[in-house]
């Protein structure tokens, strides 16, 4: 029988950082963060801007320096190199961005804009909270539109809030408003497409004729509007309006090209390779000359991308190959440029490429883009086994043995993996759009598990093997063979919330509606009794639904989240305890963990007794990253990880785990103290192993970076031997922690220089 063992170096037993140090350190990702848009201003100067802010490039993307950080959902260059871009205020979600700012020397400081508002007649008091930034950009005369609107909180819903265009001529000083008094309430202005000398065109969504897309042209800066209807079904969303002239244009849907050569009077049909099928969409376009454009076209949830060429309006087309010979060539491109020197870029969730001189295919240009953050259109999930590695699905399955320091990104059959689940103790699944794979050798290897899985939220087992699955919305299904295949469970009340207690009882919760509750469920999911209805407490601000439930393993204390609320229960979950709505508080986390101390966590706030008293702990993360956190885990190591929703990875300094808890009872893997001890250079410790198998031995400094990666070495069975020179290194306190068959053996060396 083959056994795998990992020998682990740290530094102190609890690293402790300097009392100024926050307690969150933001983590690099490879690659990662997508890049919303490319935009070439006056002197070729490319700028990209997404999830880890905006980067600017000098020499034409061979390195990108960082001008601005957190995420960016608009920007705007104009010929001069100022840069504006929209700016989310506090806790805002993804979509609220409630400032433009500005640079006017290159991103090397920015200035707020807030008079953008000064139009809004109101009384709100909170009303920065509902503002929103729509879209942004220059014309050819560097006169800057923005789409804005506010929420109206007395209407039923964000489309009965006042959206406006407005404009400035110098550089955001002051601002003007286009009149839409003939045609207001202008609900659903979303997109603006400037051209120059008062001659723009938006998108616009009208209530009272639901099955129509409308895009609307003016050349008299609103005085005058005409109207373009689209069919809504077939022509549902406007990616791009490319203006060759006042009375030329092109609009591009995701399903379909128009040209006008007359202010729209007539209408061309353009077409191109994939047109009409079923799943086959534009991704992006570019238009270089009139006829002559290009388009990425995409096939639905493969992410397989083509790019085409026409110089004939459509006539005709030219594929290019976008590979790059890098395990990540078959993203595809959201958008597309050409600076004037004919280059051609592409962008996509891991950055940007330029086409090779001979044209054979693209090569990344990642020189200087650091990526701090993650962003992500669906719910990345993080897990954390018990050899030190942590997983988490994002654009394929990114695995760290080094505490999160470095990451590497294993592509799992072309798809876009946005989940991963740890099952047990072994047991790694990751699930793509339409199949779930069995994850092996730390990532670097998969197979296939199941071909069709039902939606996944979350996955549990139970202390007889079986798998309990839910995928958020009032259904359960279950699983005798790990997953590879399921069957539904009636009469189920579930979110995506499920556990199970130390009892080995399952527990489901929901809350949403008159079902909403906490249910328990003492048969395999067959019957139910419901332990807790919410809205007993007229608990009005936390129907929502149920996200999490976690239960310590040897104590009778666990909690539920519901929206921004918890429950808790001190008696294994036969009642349960309502905890009044407190704004950012665990609640506000779509998980909790918990750590081998005893610590619960939820979001950015701790409790050491119990769920008596939480601590708020934020620290380190970045004030656009304070959203809600998707996902926590806490390694072997002891050390607590989180992604904060549209923001990033974050680690904690300090690792949550004793030398006590380290010593296990183990009777099989022996692990001899270091001789000498203490040591000015070298240090010699033995291990013995009972069963042949590979060893990882890695040594980390204060803040868990890696700095000696032995990995995958072969031991036989029987007595070793290995050598640590710290000549190179400060004097400290270090453990050497063998890992292997769930156990731990911990010994101390102490450096002395």
């Amino acid at each position: 029988m083959k056994t795998t063992i990992i020998l682990i170096v740290f530094i102190s037993n609890l690293c402790l950082a300097n009392d100024e140090d926050p307690f969150w350190m933001p983590l690099n990702m490879p690659e990662g963060g997508d890049v919303h848009d490319i935009i070439c201003s006056g002197g070729d100067t490319l700028y990209i801007y997404g999830g880890n802010g905006i980067f600017r490039s000098t020499d034409y993307a061979e390195s990108w320096q960082q001008i601005k950080r957190g995420y960016t959902k608009y920007a705007a260059v104009d010929s001069r190199n100022y840069i504006f871009a929209s700016e989310p205020m506090g806790n805002n979600s993804y979509f609220k961005h409630s400032f433009i700012v500005r640079s006017l020397d290159y991103g090397a400081s920015w200035d707020t804009l807030d008079n953008v508002w000064n139009w809004i007649d109101t009384t709100y008091e909170d009303i920065y909270t509902d503002r929103f930034v729509r879209d942004m950009a220059f014309d050819l005369n560097n006169r800057l539109y923005a789409v804005v609107n506010y929420d109206d909180r007395s209407k039923s819903s964000m489309s009965d809030g006042d959206f406006r265009i407005v404009y400035t001529d110098d550089l955001g000083d002051t601002w003007k408003v286009v009149d839409t008094s003939y045609y207001y309430p202008p609900q659903g202005i979303h997109r603006i497409f400037p051209y120059k000398d008062s001659t723009f065109a938006f998108q616009f969504f009208d209530d009272n004729n639901s099955e129509k897309r409308i895009i609307s042209f003016t050349d008299n800066l609103g005085k005058t509007i005409k109207h373009f209807e689209f069919d809504k079904n077939t022509y549902s969303k406007l990616d791009y309006l490319s203006f060759i002239s006042d009375k030329e244009f092109y609009v591009v849907f995701s399903s379909g090209i128009f040209f006008t050569n007359n202010k729209g009077e007539k209408w061309e049909d353009i077409d191109y390779p994939g047109k009409g099928v079923i799943n086959v969409f534009i991704s992006s376009f570019w238009q270089k000359y009139k006829n002559d454009f290009y388009i990425c076209v995409r096939y639905h949830n493969s992410f397989i991308d083509s790019l085409y060429h026409t110089t004939d309006n459509g006539l005709t087309w030219e594929q290019y190959s976008t590979q790059d010979n890098e395990i990540l060539n078959y993203l595809a491109p959201n958008n597309i440029l050409i600076d004037s020197k004919s280059n051609l870029y592409l962008s996509d969730e891991f950055g940007i490429k330029k086409q090779k001189k001979d044209k054979s295919g693209f090569k990344r240009s990642t020189k200087g883009y650091v990526n701090y953050s993650l962003i992500s259109s669906g719910y990345p999930d993080i897990e954390c086994d018990k050899y030190g590695y942590v997983y988490f699905g994002y654009n394929g399955m990114n695995v760290s043995s080094d505490n999160g320091i470095t990451w590497e990104r294993y592509i799992i059959n072309k798809k876009r993996i946005n989940q991963t689940f740890l099952i047990g103790d072994n047991l790694l699944l990751a699930k793509g759009y339409d199949e779930l794979y069995k994850i092996n050798e730390y990532g670097k290897s998969w197979e296939l598990w199941n071909a069709d899985p039902p939606v996944l939220a979350n996955m549990v087992i139970d202390h007889d093997g079986i798998v309990f699955a839910t995928p958020g919305n009032n259904f359960m299904f279950r699983s005798i063979d790990s997953g590879r295949t399921f069957e539904g469970l009636p009469n189920v009340h579930a979110g995506e919330a499920i556990a199970i207690n130390n009892e080995g009882n399952l527990f489901a919760g929901n809350g949403w509606g008159s079902t909403g509750g906490i249910y328990m469920s003492t048969d395999k999911g067959e019957s139910w009794i419901q332990k807790y209805k919410v809205g007993d407490n007229y608990e009005y601000l936390c129907t929502d639904k149920a996200l999490y439930i976690i239960f310590h393993p040897s104590k009778a204390v666990g909690f539920e989240i519901v929206g921004n609320c918890f429950y808790m229960t001190t008696d294994n979950g036969e009642t349960w305890e309502y905890k009044e709505y407190i704004p950012d508080r665990p609640g506000f986390s779509y998980e909790m963990a918990l750590d081998s101390l005893g610590n619960f966590w939820g979001g950015y706030y701790r409790s050491t007794n119990d769920g008596q008293f939480w601590e708020k702990i934020d620290s380190g993360i970045d004030a656009t990253h304070k959203g809600a956190v998707f996902s926590m885990g806490v390694n072997s190591e002891g050390y607590i990880f989180l992604i904060t929703r549209y923001g990033g990875i974050y680690r904690s300094r300090d690792r949550y785990v004793s030398v006590e808890d380290n010593y296990t009872n183990s009777s099989k893997v022996i692990l001899s103290p270091p001789i000498p001890n203490p040591t000015s250079g070298e240090t010699k410790t033995s291990f013995e192993l009972p069963e042949s198998g590979e060893v990882n031995i890695k040594v980390s400094d204060v803040l868990g970076n890696i700095i000696i990666n032995r990995s995958n070495k072969y031991y036989s069975q029987g007595r070793h031997t290995d050598v640590f020179n710290f000549d190179s290194y400060p004097s400290g306190i270090y453990l050497i922690s063998l890992y292997g068959n769930s156990e731990v053996k911990t010994e101390k060396v102490e450096v002395v220089k």
